[in-house]
């Protein structure tokens, strides 16, 4: 019994690192391919000028899932990303897009 739980943990843990390695090339190839088509920008609050790797995350691209994977979202399908902000992605969270757009954080950040 101890061993299978022993086996157990062992396998969701090298489930969770091959998840986790897949993530980061999905979301890099993604910023990659939006990098190419021009200046990458926030979906949600429209800051331009993001960077892919930067120190600071003021200025950081990130990859957003735009319908949540708790909503049901494809975690690893590019037509459910979008370019965000760091900040955006924080604020957003488990919204739905449309709960984003409409939330003060969103109306303020815009103006």
């Amino acid at each position: 019994h101890v061993s299978s739980y022993a086996n157990l943990v062992l396998l969701n843990k090298t489930y969770s690192s091959m998840e986790s390695k897949r993530w980061n090339r999905a979301r890099r190839a993604f910023l990659n391919e939006q990098r190419k088509k021009g200046s990458l920008q926030c979906f949600y609050c429209y800051k331009s000028e993001l960077k892919i790797n930067t120190s600071g995350r003021a200025d950081q691209a990130t990859v957003d899932h735009y319908i949540p994977k708790s909503g049901g979202g494809d975690k690893f399908s590019s037509s459910n990303f979008v370019v965000c902000c760091h900040s955006c992605n924080q604020r957003k969270g488990n919204m739905t897009p449309q709960e984003f757009l409409d939330s003060d954080y969103i109306k303020k950040k815009r103006s």
